[in-house]
């Protein structure tokens, strides 16, 4: 009936949704100052809290378990604060299990060191998935991507080069995440100069672009499958859009794009 996660990310926030639906009491525990920080900007987090605080889920931001007691069982935080509990579930993220490379010489650093074609330093050896650090030509960076869809498409790259099409890895990074009646989407980098927001963003129903230089880079969205697949389209066409045109749920999402 008393179950505490340790982690306020998508897995923590989704088990959180689900024991509050079936009547457990339920507290989150985040050494983060919000929630899902790693995946939404500030105020996405700030709405997501809101969403779960008013169906009683309760929030220990900035702090992490000091000490947990099974025989009178309960939770000490690092704050001195004790929580009851029946349960507690760890929702903290992951390492890269990188051992074996290392081992073999392979170059690792958070993670296994992939090219765009998903081979790493060895010659004929590959890695993919969350294990695989891989250069991001959206981010402009090397990140490792913790999501099933990019395990995916990640895994058909590596195929293809192995088979010799000698075809780079140039997927968005996408996540998603469906909590009591809403269904969060992100796709792209969400760091465009500009915020265009299309909807009521204090509804179910709203999507967050960022813009660059009239140029989707990522978008957030909010119970709108439908319109995130053709934000999907805009991001990697790099095509001008009507920032206006976006922002108006009037005119058509396709019609925004130049």
């Amino acid at each position: 009936k008393r179950l505490v996660l340790v982690g306020a990310g998508v897995i923590g926030l989704e088990v959180a949704a689900s024991a509050r639906q079936i009547g457990c009491e339920v507290s989150v525990v985040e050494i983060a100052s919000r929630v899902m920080a790693r995946s939404v900007p500030k105020e996405t987090s700030t709405w997501l809290q809101n969403q779960h605080e008013r169906r009683g889920v309760k929030f220990h931001l900035e702090c992490s378990v000091a000490e947990f007691q099974s025989d009178a069982p309960h939770l000490e935080l690092s704050n001195g604060v004790r929580i009851e509990a029946d349960a507690m579930l760890i929702c903290a993220g992951v390492n890269p299990c990188s051992g074996l490379a290392e081992a073999c010489g392979i170059a690792c650093d958070n993670g296994v060191l992939v090219d765009e074609y998903c081979q790493t330093s060895a010659k004929d050896v590959y890695a993919i998935g969350d294990v695989a650090c891989y250069p991001d030509g959206w981010e402009r960076s090397r990140v490792r991507s913790e999501n099933w869809m990019h395990a995916q498409r990640h895994a058909e790259c590596a195929a293809r080069n192995i088979c010799g099409m000698r075809t780079p890895y140039v997927d968005i990074q996408t996540v998603w995440t469906d909590q009591y009646d809403f269904k969060l989407q992100v796709a792209g980098v969400l760091n465009g100069e500009r915020r265009v927001v299309r909807g009521d963003a204090s509804s179910h129903a709203f999507m967050i672009f960022h813009v660059s230089d009239r140029v989707v880079t990522g978008v957030l969205g909010v119970n709108q499958p439908k319109f995130m697949r053709i934000a999907q389209t805009m991001i990697k066409s790099r095509a001008e859009v009507d920032v206006k045109a976006l922002a108006d749920t009037g005119v058509g999402l396709k019609r925004a794009m130049q």
